[in-house]
């Protein structure tokens, strides 16, 4: 049977093309100089305490990323590093809070890094 490969070609037209080095590039500028203006220095470079006050978590995503990391048995650090790129991808989103959304990337990171570790063990 002849498989129809036309929807297929028309999905891919649907997509935005990826964006260019130099416009990743001016992104990632333009995130720097707004977490120095809101906090005075980068995501990375925050004190646990600035990490919470400058994400402004609702309490259900609180909630949501201290259940993860009891089920996931991770560390108060790393609650924290999670949080830090979480700001950053809310940043890159132009987002004022942190989301759910944020979290869940962030989290999903965090997974591909253990992944490859266990890869790099075999």
């Amino acid at each position: 049977m002849p498989r129809e490969t036309e929807s297929l070609r028309q999905l891919d037209a649907q997509h935005k093309p990826a964006p260019t080095s130099p416009q990743i590039r001016n992104q990632v500028a333009v995130c720097h100089a707004k977490q120095r203006e809101r906090q005075g220095c980068l995501n990375g470079e925050l004190a646990t305490q600035a990490v919470l006050e400058h994400s402004q978590l609702s309490k259900t995503d609180h909630a949501f990323l201290v259940e993860v990391v009891e089920k996931l048995g991770l560390s108060h650090r790393a609650f924290y590093r999670t949080l830090r790129l979480a700001r950053t991808i809310a940043d890159l989103d132009e987002a004022t809070s942190v989301g759910r959304r944020h979290l869940a990337e962030a989290l999903s990171y965090r997974a591909l890094d253990r992944l490859l570790e266990q890869l790099k063990k075999l």
